[in-house]
């Protein structure tokens, strides 16, 4: 039985995929047809994913949410043992991906949910309001998690898990300045970080500069600007836009 709130959320997850869809078909199809010589290639991948996820969607629809929760550190387990696997010859691609035949998966990106599993329900049987046992428990599971990432090397990652452990922290109802402290105390790793690689302080000057870096760090980010002031609020129209045609490397 679908809710009134249930109803509204799939219509809104449904309308989101549909736009998807056409804003794909629309985005990609110079690109398709130079790799695969017709214009709906990527449309087509795109259209198998969204039927696997409408069936895994229909398929979890009836799954009690609080097993989620029990199962949340074999989720957790499993991810770990997929960022190993990154590692491996012959399985790892580019630092980030497993690729087993003719699939190829991002344990992090599964790792998003198990490790949103895993703080919902333990931060739901108690409040983290000690430092000691409530928050510092966590910070070391961000750690771990922050090897991985930083070995892959995929820096942006390891923000999100930090923003996502903090926030659900703080809404768990942890005390504002243990996060505050902790954030600060993670501020000369980040600050070294971002020195030993020179391209992620490149890309945080091209973000508050773009025009400055548009011939190297940022470029991707200024051409994304031209192409959104090309077309105003509103755009060129439905397959009208020139950004296209090659100009963003990574879109």
């Amino acid at each position: 039985m679908v809710g009134k709130l249930e109803g509204r959320v799939l219509l809104v997850a449904f309308s989101l995929l549909v736009l998807g869809l056409v804003f794909v078909y629309s985005a990609s199809f110079p690109l398709a047809m130079r790799l695969f010589h017709e214009e709906m290639g990527f449309l087509k991948r795109q259209l198998l994913g969204a039927a696997l996820g409408v069936v895994l969607l229909l398929a979890f629809w009836h799954i009690d949410y609080r097993l989620w929760a029990r199962l949340s550190p074999l989720l957790l387990g499993f991810t770990f043992g997929g960022l190993f696997l990154t590692f491996v010859p012959r399985l790892g691609v580019g630092g980030r991906w497993i690729s087993i035949g003719p699939l190829s998966l991002q344990p992090s990106e599964f790792g998003k949910l198990a490790l949103l599993f895993f703080l919902a329900g333990t931060l739901a049987e108690r409040e983290p309001r000690d430092f000691r046992h409530g928050v510092l428990p966590y910070l070391v599971l961000l750690g771990i998690f922050g090897i991985f990432f930083l070995l892959q090397p995929d820096f942006g990652m390891f923000l999100l898990y930090g923003a996502l452990t903090f926030f659900l922290l703080w809404t768990a109802g942890a005390r504002a300045g243990h996060l505050l402290g902790a954030g600060a105390a993670g501020l000369p790793v980040l600050g070294a970080l971002l020195a030993m690689a020179p391209y992620r302080l490149g890309r945080l000057l091209a973000f508050i500069d773009p025009t400055s870096f548009r011939h190297s760090y940022g470029y991707q980010v200024y051409q994304s600007m031209l192409a959104l002031g090309s077309g105003g609020l509103w755009g060129r129209g439905l397959g009208a836009s020139r950004a296209k045609f090659f100009y963003l490397p990574s879109a």
